[in-house]
């Protein structure tokens, strides 16, 4: 009979997601054994989503630029 392993692969999963996000080495110990996973740094990047405020100044920035990009018509009275 084979001996359990150590570690399931679920946990590994789990603590690659962590190391990953995090950017952070995560360390188990089991039966006086440690077991680390730490990201590789070739991961991607997770760009975080922007609050409601951001997305309207991003908005605004967009419209502000576009609206600074037309010029004025010559015959344009003030």
């Amino acid at each position: 009979m084979t001996k359990p392993s150590l570690v399931r692969q679920a946990d590994l999963k789990r603590m690659a997601t962590i190391a990953i996000e995090h950017d952070v080495c995560v360390e188990m110990e089991v039966d006086g054994t440690i077991v680390r996973v730490m990201p590789s740094g070739k991961h991607r990047i997770i760009k975080r989503e922007l609050t409601r405020e951001e997305k309207a100044d991003q908005a605004w920035a967009e419209w502000d630029a576009q609206r600074k990009s037309k010029p004025l018509p010559d015959d344009f009275a003030l």
